[in-house]
């Protein structure tokens, strides 16, 4: 039964098949994915609003605190004044610029007992306060004398008519003095007359507004769920007279008020739902784009089969020169094109083969003509011995190396072109041109001996002037067999190690980097300067020159034979004969590769300084 249905469902026409399978990518891609960018752009939206209502609110209570605490730092300083202080200028000044109505201090052994107060009168007339209106505010607080020694400090805020009152209460416990000031707050109200999107409001837990630019009523059981809640600031979301608001709080100081910034929710997520709106709108519209395109695609996708399927068969039976007729510049005319750059392609990829094989041997060839250029497996004379391991990873490689004894000079290069395969190898044979030069030039200008830095300005000249983009590095090391001295310039290759030869068993202490001579590599710029170094060398001393191939070998883990492994297989075997010492290195990092074939080009000499 399901077979049968599955089996009429792939009879419907190749039209209808991508038709079906064009739009219902689509679908499924914006169904799929667009309710999660809905969700999480909405989770963003709400954060971003939820820290900018928070932000409105915390901002007028840092602005709030700042005053208070400012007035608080004032308090402070006239609790050091005796009565005399508040009859002069000095005071006058001070209360002027804090808005100062009223200062009194008492003394607490157990009583109150006030031993100053004040009143500055141009501040009443300025707002057309009456003395006994004050007089009427301060009955109050003694009620709450006793409870501020507990708490050190207080501030509460009132109104007298339409002006709005700060009152600061502070203990001072060191010498058992309670100071209270009234303060008009006509700078704390500023800081609600201010545009904006929000309505504020200052007032405490108990619902007693001081100041606010809204008609917004919040219940007091709000406030008080704000309070139990112990937190000095956040966001809640409460329903007032049948709407959702957002409510932000911060606590003023220690005390019980609370600045609150309100913005109604529908009016803050607006923007968003606007945006949720154009999302849907554009999505319908690219999924409707998607339907009508691919009925399209579906019509023309399924005209002039008969000459594919004939195009086919006659590929089918070898005839790869039938070419299919185009009939129209569409998708399935430009599959007639690609049918027909196929048979090409085929005839060509026969030719190429040809090609290929006549390729082969011309490298077998070249890779025959290359090992000439390297010089017998061990180079001997009565002061020097010298082996050589050399293995290409491809058929034509890019390292070289190579040694001459011109006069009673003993030369040695090695040599690492940029890359292998048969571009290096053109590199590595101007190289071995150069040097089977060097004897000629050497021997019309014998001075050239005493400065491989002029050596290796040849070397450089004539790789610069193959004019491409491949580079080399070079050492060349010049053995003195009369002062036993090796003068050596190096282009950027890898510095040679020198194993002293010393009596006890091999340290890494005994072997030195030749690292004070360099110079650029040959062939980047026309006249580089290379410099020299020289060293003496003694009986029974190692120079050992590698190319980067075998440092750089990898294993199956893809971790490379490295240098220090390098080193210790050198002090293992650097006792030995150079030969010995040539295949303990490259028996070691085999082991170590297990069968994996270096990425590069492997070179190593070995050249010891003999008994003499």
């Amino acid at each position: 039964m399901v077979k049968d249905i599955i089996k009429k469902a792939f009879q419907f026409s190749i039209r209808t098949k991508i038709l079906f399978l064009g739009t219902g990518l689509i679908i499924l891609s914006f169904g799929t994915y667009l309710p999660y960018i809905l969700k999480t752009f909405l989770e963003d939206k709400k954060a971003y609003i939820y820290d900018t209502v928070l932000n409105e609110s915390h901002e007028i209570q840092t602005n709030i605190s700042h005053l208070l605490e400012n007035k608080g730092k004032d308090l402070i300083a006239y609790s050091l004044q005796d009565q005399t202080y508040f009859l002069g200028e000095s005071f006058k000044k001070s209360a002027l610029k804090e808005n100062l109505l009223q200062y009194e201090r008492y003394n607490f052994d157990g009583q109150f007992k006030k031993v100053v107060s004040t009143v500055y009168e141009p501040a009443l007339r300025n707002h057309t306060l009456e003395k006994s209106e004050l007089e009427e505010i301060i009955k109050t607080p003694w009620e709450r004398f006793p409870s501020i020694v507990l708490r050190k400090n207080y501030t509460d805020f009132i109104h007298i008519g339409s002006v709005p009152i700060v009152q600061i209460f502070h203990y001072d416990a060191s010498n058992h003095s309670l100071h209270y000031a009234v303060y008009i707050a006509d700078d704390i109200v500023d800081r609600f007359s201010k545009g904006s999107s929000f309505t504020n409001t200052l007032m405490s837990i108990s619902g007693n507004i001081l100041e606010s630019n809204t008609k917004i009523k919040i219940p007091s059981e709000i406030l008080q769920k704000l309070s139990l809640a112990g937190l000095s600031e956040g966001v809640v979301t409460q329903g007032i007279d049948g709407k959702n608001y957002l409510i932000a709080f911060s606590k003023i100081l220690r005390d019980d008020w609370l600045a609150l910034s309100v913005i109604d929710e529908a009016e803050a997520y607006k923007i968003a739902y606007y945006l949720l709106k154009k999302t849907i709108a554009f999505a319908g519209i690219i999924i409707s784009l998607g339907i009508i395109f691919g009925t399209l695609l579906a019509k023309t996708l399924t005209s002039r089969i008969d000459d594919l399927v004939e195009g086919t068969e006659e590929i089918g039976r070898g005839n790869f020169h039938h070419l299919i007729p185009k009939r129209a510049e569409d998708e399935l005319g430009q599959l007639a094109d690609s049918f027909n750059y196929m048979n090409k392609e085929l005839l060509r990829y026969i030719e190429e083969v040809k090609e290929k094989s006549r390729m082969e041997n011309e490298l077998a060839v070249a890779q025959l003509v290359q090992s000439s250029f390297f010089p017998d497996k061990k180079v001997v004379n009565d002061q020097f011995s010298v082996v050589g391991h050399y293995s290409s990873a491809s058929e034509c490689g890019g390292d070289w190396w190579g040694t001459r004894t011109i006069l009673d000079k003993n030369l040695l290069f090695i040599g690492d072109a940029t890359g292998h395969g048969v571009p290096a190898a053109l590199i590595t044979a101007t190289a071995n041109c150069v040097a089977n030069l060097l004897p000629q030039i050497c021997e019309e200008n014998p001075e050239l001996l005493k400065s491989p830095a002029k050596i290796l300005e040849y070397f450089n000249s004539a790789v610069y002037k193959v004019g491409g983009k491949i580079l080399m590095t070079f050492f060349i090391g010049v053995y003195d067999q009369k002062t036993k001295t090796l003068k050596y310039a190096n282009a950027s290759h890898n510095p040679p190690y020198l194993y002293r030869y010393q009596e006890h068993e091999p340290q890494k202490s005994d072997i030195t980097l030749l690292l004070d001579a360099e110079g650029e590599r040959l062939g980047h710029i026309e006249n580089p300067v290379y410099t020299e170094g020289s060293i003496q060398m003694n009986d029974q001393d190692v120079l050992i020159m590698v190319t980067d191939g075998i440092i750089e070998a990898e294993n199956s883990d893809h971790k490379p034979y490295g240098e220090r492994r390098f080193l210790k297989s050198v002090l293992r075997n650097v006792k030995s004969t150079p030969e010995d010492l040539l295949s303990g290195i490259i028996v070691d990092s085999e082991d170590y590769l297990e069968g994996c074939l270096p990425d590069d080009d492997v070179t190593l000499i070995i050249a010891k300084r003999e008994l003499t």
